[in-house]
């Protein structure tokens, strides 16, 4: 079964130490109104990667960005990448 791509908004990007005691880059991507999750990345390159993507050089500029997001499980909404202009 492949990914089911879903359209989705980052909202509130913070970059700094979390709860779990690492630094980490994390957001919550809202698919609807009342369909939320917060994407959690601790690697640097993962990190590095979003930024690239979508040209920004303050993590708050993230906010009310697209990105494409993984719903084919129940209950589960999984980071599936940036959204990009063709």
């Amino acid at each position: 079964m492949s990914p089911e791509k879903t359209l989705a908004i980052i909202d509130k990007p913070v970059y700094g130490v979390g709860d779990r005691g690492r630094v980490a880059l994390h957001f919550s991507v809202y698919v609807t109104e009342s369909s939320a999750a917060l994407q959690v990345f601790e690697d640097s390159a993962a990190i590095a990667e979003i930024l690239t993507a979508y040209g920004v050089r303050d993590v708050k500029d993230l906010h009310g960005k697209p990105c494409w997001v993984d719903t084919s499980k129940p209950g589960l909404i999984a980071w599936a990448g940036p959204w990009k202009k063709r």
